[in-house]
Protein backbone atom coordinates (compact mmCIF):
# COMPACT_ATOMS: atom_id res chain seq x y z
CA UNK A 1 0.00 0.00 0.00
CA UNK A 2 2.53 2.08 0.64
CA UNK A 3 4.05 1.42 -2.39
CA UNK A 4 0.40 2.59 -4.48
CA UNK A 5 -0.02 5.94 -2.16
CA UNK A 6 3.99 6.96 -3.48
CA UNK A 7 2.72 5.94 -7.28
CA UNK A 8 -0.33 8.29 -6.88
CA UNK A 9 1.94 11.15 -5.17
CA UNK A 10 4.33 10.59 -7.80
CA UNK A 11 1.30 10.73 -10.38
CA UNK A 12 -0.18 13.43 -8.83
CA UNK A 13 3.19 15.31 -9.11
CA UNK A 14 3.88 14.58 -12.59
CA UNK A 15 0.39 16.30 -13.63
CA UNK A 16 0.66 19.45 -11.78
CA UNK A 17 4.34 19.54 -13.03
CA UNK A 18 2.99 19.11 -16.61
CA UNK A 19 -0.17 21.16 -16.24
CA UNK A 20 2.62 24.02 -14.91
CA UNK A 21 4.94 23.50 -17.49
CA UNK A 22 1.62 24.08 -20.14
CA UNK A 23 0.81 27.42 -18.92
CA UNK A 24 4.54 27.90 -18.89
CA UNK A 25 4.74 26.90 -22.74
CA UNK A 26 1.74 29.27 -23.41
CA UNK A 27 3.12 32.13 -21.53
CA UNK A 28 6.11 32.19 -23.00
CA UNK A 29 4.41 31.64 -26.72
CA UNK A 30 2.50 34.98 -26.32
CA UNK A 31 5.60 36.84 -24.80
CA UNK A 32 7.21 35.53 -28.12
CA UNK A 33 4.33 36.42 -30.40
CA UNK A 34 4.77 40.03 -28.93
CA UNK A 35 8.33 40.18 -29.22
CA UNK A 36 7.69 39.66 -32.98
CA UNK A 37 5.17 42.70 -33.40
CA UNK A 38 7.49 44.56 -31.82
CA UNK A 39 10.57 43.57 -33.78
CA UNK A 40 8.23 43.90 -36.96
CA UNK A 41 7.40 47.17 -36.16
CA UNK A 42 10.62 48.24 -35.60
CA UNK A 43 11.93 46.80 -39.04
CA UNK A 44 9.35 48.48 -40.78
CA UNK A 45 9.84 52.00 -39.02
CA UNK A 46 14.52 51.29 -39.52
CA UNK A 47 13.48 51.01 -43.04
CA UNK A 48 11.54 54.03 -43.28
CA UNK A 49 14.36 55.53 -41.77
CA UNK A 50 16.57 54.43 -43.96
CA UNK A 51 14.82 54.99 -47.43
CA UNK A 52 14.77 58.48 -46.10
CA UNK A 53 18.58 58.52 -45.12
CA UNK A 54 18.93 57.66 -48.82
CA UNK A 55 16.95 60.19 -50.17
CA UNK A 56 18.50 62.48 -48.48
CA UNK A 57 22.22 61.19 -48.92
CA UNK A 58 21.03 61.12 -52.92
CA UNK A 59 19.61 65.00 -52.82
CA UNK A 60 22.89 65.69 -51.07
CA UNK A 61 25.26 64.05 -53.30
CA UNK A 62 23.14 65.96 -56.77
CA UNK A 63 23.67 69.38 -55.32
CA UNK A 64 27.32 68.47 -53.97
CA UNK A 65 27.79 67.59 -57.93
CA UNK A 66 25.92 70.31 -58.97
CA UNK A 67 28.27 73.54 -56.66
CA UNK A 68 31.15 71.19 -58.27
CA UNK A 69 30.31 72.02 -61.53
CA UNK A 70 29.68 75.66 -60.86
CA UNK A 71 32.46 75.77 -59.33
CA UNK A 72 34.73 74.76 -62.57
CA UNK A 73 32.16 76.49 -64.51
CA UNK A 74 34.24 80.11 -62.58
CA UNK A 75 37.38 78.35 -62.53
CA UNK A 76 38.36 80.31 -65.94
CA UNK A 77 36.41 83.71 -65.09
CA UNK A 78 38.70 83.74 -61.71
CA UNK A 79 41.93 82.40 -63.81
CA UNK A 80 41.17 85.31 -66.27
CA UNK A 81 40.24 87.99 -63.30
CA UNK A 82 43.97 86.92 -61.50
CA UNK A 83 45.91 87.21 -64.53
CA UNK A 84 44.41 90.75 -65.32
CA UNK A 85 45.02 91.64 -61.82
CA UNK A 86 48.61 90.28 -62.17
CA UNK A 87 48.76 92.99 -65.58
CA UNK A 88 47.50 95.25 -63.82
CA UNK A 89 49.76 95.23 -60.66
CA UNK A 90 52.42 94.89 -63.22
CA UNK A 91 51.64 97.84 -65.29
CA UNK A 92 50.44 100.10 -62.07
CA UNK A 93 53.83 99.33 -60.74
CA UNK A 94 55.83 100.29 -63.88
CA UNK A 95 53.75 103.36 -63.85
CA UNK A 96 54.49 104.33 -60.59
CA UNK A 97 58.30 103.88 -61.35
CA UNK A 98 58.11 105.80 -64.15
CA UNK A 99 56.37 108.78 -61.96
CA UNK A 100 58.58 108.42 -59.37
CA UNK A 101 61.69 108.57 -62.09
CA UNK A 102 60.16 111.32 -64.15
CA UNK A 103 59.98 113.25 -60.98
CA UNK A 104 63.30 112.34 -59.93
CA UNK A 105 64.05 113.62 -63.13
CA UNK A 106 62.32 116.73 -63.03
CA UNK A 107 63.93 117.84 -59.63
CA UNK A 108 67.21 117.43 -61.07
CA UNK A 109 65.85 119.17 -63.73
CA UNK A 110 65.17 122.03 -62.06
CA UNK A 111 68.60 122.36 -60.30
CA UNK A 112 70.07 121.79 -63.96
CA UNK A 113 67.79 124.87 -64.97
CA UNK A 114 68.56 127.26 -62.27
CA UNK A 115 72.17 126.39 -62.62
CA UNK A 116 72.27 126.80 -66.83
CA UNK A 117 71.11 129.64 -69.16
CA UNK A 118 67.94 129.90 -70.85
CA UNK A 119 69.00 128.01 -73.69
CA UNK A 120 69.53 124.94 -71.76
CA UNK A 121 66.67 125.46 -69.44
CA UNK A 122 64.51 125.07 -73.05
CA UNK A 123 66.12 121.94 -73.94
CA UNK A 124 64.95 120.47 -70.14
CA UNK A 125 61.83 121.64 -70.64
CA UNK A 126 61.44 119.89 -74.16
CA UNK A 127 62.62 116.48 -72.36
CA UNK A 128 60.18 116.64 -69.81
CA UNK A 129 57.19 117.44 -71.87
CA UNK A 130 58.48 114.27 -74.08
CA UNK A 131 58.80 111.93 -71.01
CA UNK A 132 55.06 112.96 -69.75
CA UNK A 133 53.55 110.84 -72.61
CA UNK A 134 54.91 107.94 -71.54
CA UNK A 135 52.82 108.08 -68.25
CA UNK A 136 49.62 109.39 -70.47
CA UNK A 137 50.21 106.22 -72.76
CA UNK A 138 50.51 103.73 -69.29
CA UNK A 139 47.01 105.22 -68.09
CA UNK A 140 45.56 104.40 -71.48
CA UNK A 141 46.83 101.11 -71.30
CA UNK A 142 45.41 100.78 -67.82
CA UNK A 143 42.51 101.95 -69.13
CA UNK A 144 42.16 99.55 -72.41
CA UNK A 145 42.92 96.72 -70.03
CA UNK A 146 39.92 97.65 -68.05
CA UNK A 147 37.63 97.65 -70.91
CA UNK A 148 39.14 94.82 -72.15
CA UNK A 149 37.86 93.29 -68.46
CA UNK A 150 34.50 94.74 -68.49
CA UNK A 151 33.88 93.30 -72.27
CA UNK A 152 35.04 89.58 -70.74
CA UNK A 153 32.76 89.83 -67.66
CA UNK A 154 29.82 90.80 -70.32
CA UNK A 155 29.98 87.82 -72.49
CA UNK A 156 30.53 85.80 -69.39
CA UNK A 157 27.26 86.75 -68.00
CA UNK A 158 25.65 86.61 -71.67
CA UNK A 159 27.02 82.82 -71.75
CA UNK A 160 25.16 82.23 -67.91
Amino acid sequence: MIIEISIAIIAVAFVVLVIYLVATLKSLGITLGQVNITLSDGRKQIDDVLEETKKVIEHTNNISADIQKKVEYFDPLFKTVEDLGGILEHRTASFREKIEAEEEETVHARIAANRHLRSEKTKVTEKSTEKSEDPVKLVADIVELTSLGIRLWQNFKKRS
